[in-house]
């Protein structure tokens, strides 16, 4: 009885021992793998840190240097726009004050203006019906007005504007016409000379003729202004919108 009570505690011992042996071995290698992970840890934390030392241009740091650089990138841009605008414009672009034409600050038909010559109407404008043309012995549509006026006396223009044209026929000797701006043009005819060319400006109240000796067409009428005004190329009529 004896005997079987020691190989019972016996066998307890040995497998109180096995159990031992085998909680030591779990604990030692659950100790060796948690070592090496924190020798990787350790090894990757070093990594970092030595880069972080080799590239210390990190985090906000980088941030706030490409930040100053696109500021500057910005400025410089700006500069060359401003650059940009600051240029002039090409020298051929640039109007010629002798050239310009009268339509930036053209005649608004409405405005009254005053008559070029002083005298009296000799001949009324007529396009609905026909006038008496006395050299001629002719009833014919007048398109124009003709201003008794003395010869030598001097012309003035009613309007500014740019000579479109300057002619001289056998009828109303010679002529000079101002485009005046906005489809208006001006006729001036029965002149000695004229002391402009084509392409012109000519100032409100310049002298752009005088009064020359009538044609033969207007030989009994005597010395006289022909003036003519269209517009859009179709006479109207001046004394409509001459002042009183």
């Amino acid at each position: 009885m004896k005997n079987a009570n020691k190989k019972e505690n016996s066998m307890e011992q040995k497998i109180y021992a096995a159990l031992i042996g085998v909680g030591v071995f779990a604990l030692a290698a659950v100790t060796i793998i948690y070592g090496v992970r924190m020798q990787k840890t350790n090894e990757l934390a070093r990594q970092e840190i030595q880069e972080g030392e080799q590239n210390p241009v990190t985090g906000p740091v980088a941030k706030n240097e490409t930040e100053e650089k696109t500021t500057e990138d910005e400025s410089k841009e700006a500069g060359n726009q401003s650059e940009d605008k600051v240029n002039p414009e090409p020298a051929e672009e640039k109007k010629d004050a002798g050239k310009i034409t009268a339509d930036a600050a053209g005649y608004n038909g409405k405005d009254k203006f005053a008559w070029p010559v002083s005298g009296n109407i000799i001949i009324p404008y007529s396009m609905d019906t026909t006038v008496y043309f006395e050299t001629l012995d002719q009833y014919q549509c007048n398109p124009a007005l003709y201003i008794k006026a003395a010869k030598g006396t001097e012309v003035t223009a009613v309007l500014e504007g740019t000579v479109s044209n300057v002619t001289e026929n056998d009828r109303y000797g010679n002529q000079i016409t101002l485009d005046v701006g906005n489809g208006y043009k001006m006729t001036y005819g029965q002149l000695d000379s004229i002391p402009y060319q084509k392409g012109e400006l000519v100032e409100k109240g310049s002298v752009i003729g005088r009064i020359a000796e009538p044609t033969d067409y207007f030989a009994l009428e005597g010395s006289h202004l022909y003036m003519k005004m269209t517009l859009q190329g179709k006479p109207v009529n001046p004394a409509d919108y001459m002042e009183p």
